[in-house]
């Protein structure tokens, strides 16, 4: 049997226009503690989900003329595209969230100042 390799390089862009959009995220908090001793809060995200409505979704694809064809019939794969934005969302929110505010407590040693002269101490 005599099989033909093709390959195929599209080269263009995407940009993707959203209007509305409702992000849910549950979070709670335990506790973690400092190298020097102290416990502080520690952020966990339980869960975290984005939506988008199809009808809040512009998508624009330039490129070649692969592109050019696939932008003409992007209706089919626009929940495709919905998808891939919400679960890069939430597993960045999930997973890097967490971080950011545990990173900020440590830095903080476990005191955070609220306004002038008033301040939490964990």
């Amino acid at each position: 049997m005599f099989y033909k390799k093709w390959f195929f390089v599209a080269n263009g862009s995407l940009q993707v226009d959203i209007s509305q959009l409702s992000l849910n995220v549950r979070v709670g908090l335990k506790t973690q503690t400092l190298p020097n001793g102290d416990r502080v809060p520690k952020l966990v995200v339980t869960s975290a989900s984005l939506n988008i409505n199809k009808d809040q979704l512009k998508v624009q694809m330039a490129g070649n003329m692969f592109f050019r064809v696939v932008d003409d019939i992007q209706w089919a794969f626009i929940n495709e595209i919905r998808f891939a934005i919400d679960e890069a969302v939430s597993l960045g929110i999930e997973y890097e969230l967490p971080k950011v505010f545990d990173q900020m407590m440590v830095k903080a040693e476990g005191k955070q100042l609220l306004y002038e002269d008033i301040g939490l101490d964990y």
